[in-house]
């Protein structure tokens, strides 16, 4: 098998160009270690692993491995990570490279991981390649500037991702951005010393209005509206259909519930290509905690038909908007005592009040039944707030709370019936209260 590394370096005396040299001229602020095609593992005899073909840049250099191979001796019942290793003369000049290996993960100077290992005692059971790094960061990971330099010294939105050489936020200014996610590049310094928010996710649709006398049925919960523009996009559909009302011959109960209103689409946004190294996108796969709130249910349905008038139910809260997301990149990121950066979970709608039942002409017959309370939205989840720096001063407030749930609609009241016994109208039932939004994340991720 031949190892080939570019520029050749099996002569000390005879180089002109060193390795060094391309090290120097493509240092890892020009591009990044990683693997342009191949070096695929597969499981290999006993405790070893295949390596396939394939070429990668490391320190600069390129690295080709141009047939298959394997690393064999790995630990047994262990993951075992493998990695690309430079091999150095004694004027530490890059001179060949070989497969490697380590039980800890924790890559070896002049190294590139290319994947795992799984053993047992006797073979490999398992490989993974998720983590590796496949694609060079572009030399403008903190963006092109394009937006120049920005001090923001009046409330502004901002509905697309911006690209700044340094951006200021005065004190007693909030920058919202609108839709989420909120995404700030510079490639100098970002300083924030008043409120920087984004507005959250589209709520859950309200559920439907209970049903009304004489064994009428409830009416659907209304649809999910859609998310922003995310992998799983529209809500989850239809509420349920609302329960039919109580019987006739008799003052029914209003206790049947509507439908429940549908679910937005999460929080799981695309961001901007320049995000391509692996580690940052696993930050932003961590930040879809953020969805919609749903709705809360319906309000009951009225009683029986009486000569009176039954109470119609309270419709349901709407869902809590979702917090959102913000996202800033940049060398130098300067928060001061004061500053704010908001992704918090909307509040949800209380339900509405059930109507109680009007009393009839002929009131020596049943009573009519009180509607019952809508119940209460669920308060939308707290967004995220993702940091990528060299250099962070962090002395704000972050705040990713999930929003409070609304509280259930209260019950109509039914009316009593004159003549007969047991015909009084019953009372609705207190609508539900929805449930609290859940805390969103921070992350904060220095890139040395």
């Amino acid at each position: 098998m031949a190892k080939v590394l570019i520029p050749r370096s099996d002569s000390v005396s005879a180089k002109v160009i060193e390795p060094s040299d391309f090290e120097s001229m493509f240092s890892d602020d020009i591009i990044n270690d990683y693997v342009r095609s191949g070096f695929t593992l597969t499981a290999g005899s006993g405790l070893a692993v295949n390596i396939a073909v394939g070429k990668a840049r490391l320190k600069g250099l390129f690295i080709h491995n141009d047939s298959a191979s394997s690393k064999s001796s790995l630990t047994a019942s262990n993951t075992n990570y493998i990695y690309v290793t430079l091999t150095r003369d004694t004027n530490s000049e890059a001179e060949s490279w070989d497969f490697t290996s380590n039980t800890t993960g924790s890559t070896p100077t002049d190294s590139l991981f290319i994947g795992t290992a799984t053993t047992n005692g006797s073979s490999v059971t398992a490989v993974d390649m998720t983590d590796v790094v496949t694609q060079s960061i572009p030399t403008n990971i903190w963006g092109d500037g394009s937006d120049g330099d920005v001090t923001i010294s009046s409330n502004t939105t901002m509905t697309e991702p911006k690209y700044y050489k340094n951006i200021t936020i005065n004190t007693g200014i909030t920058l919202t951005g609108n839709p989420s996610p909120c995404v700030i590049f510079a490639t100098g310094t970002v300083t924030i010393n008043g409120t920087l928010t984004v507005a959250g996710d589209v709520s859950g649709g309200t559920g439907g209005a209970g049903g009304s006398a004489c064994g009428t049925v409830g009416a659907d919960g209304g649809i999910g509206e859609k998310g922003f523009e995310n992998d799983s996009s529209a809500g989850t559909g239809d509420g349920a259909t609302g329960g039919a009302s109580g019987a006739s011959s008799s003052g029914g109960s209003g206790v049947n519930a509507g439908g429940a209103g549908g679910t937005a689409g999460g929080s799981n946004k695309k961001y901007p290509k320049q995000l391509i190294s692996k580690i940052t996108q696993n930050v932003i796969a961590n930040a879809s905690v953020c969805g919609s709130g749903g709705a809360g249910g319906a309000g009951g349905g009225a009683g029986g038909c009486g000569h009176g008038t039954a109470g119609a139910g309270g419709s349901g809260g709407v869902g809590g908007t979702g917090g959102g997301s913000i996202l800033i990149v940049a060398p130098t990121i300067i928060l001061n005592t004061g500053s704010i950066l908001n992704a918090v979970g909307g509040t949800g709608g209380d339900g509405g009040n059930g109507s109680g039942a009007q009393q009839g002409y002929y009131v020596q017959y049943q009573g009519a039944g009180g509607g019952s309370g809508g119940g209460g939205g669920n308060g939308g989840n707290g967004g995220s707030i993702s940091l990528i720096y060299n250099t962070l001063t962090d002395n704000s407030t972050l705040n990713i709370n999930g929003g409070s749930a609304g509280s259930g609609g209260g019950h109509g009241t039914g009316t009593t019936g004159r003549s007969y016994a047991n015909m009084n109208g019953e009372d609705g039932t207190d609508g539900s209260d929805g449930t609290a939004g859940v805390n969103g994340i921070i992350n904060k991720l220095q890139i040395s």
